[in-house]
């Protein structure tokens, strides 16, 4: 391994650590047209919120019950 002394000051400064903000790609999505939705669509997504949110709360009650019930 090189000694701290070759690197000098620019051995101190901070490194990017990270994914290379050149490999994002979130800004060149394009948005969904904002053009108002059919009441099917309107009932299609809140019944996939309410499935999701119904299995969010099956989890957290498992979990519960794990934390009230641990196994010897």
């Amino acid at each position: 391994m090189t000694p701290l002394i070759n690197f000098g000051l620019t051995g101190l400064k901070p490194k990017q650590r990270g994914r290379p903000v050149s490999m994002s790609d979130h800004k060149d999505k394009k948005r969904k047209s904002d053009s108002p939705l059919t009441r099917e669509q309107e009932l299609l997504k809140e019944n996939e919120r309410l499935r999701c949110e119904n299995e969010l709360l099956k989890k957290l009650q498992a979990l519960i019950q794990a934390r009230k019930n641990p196994k010897p």
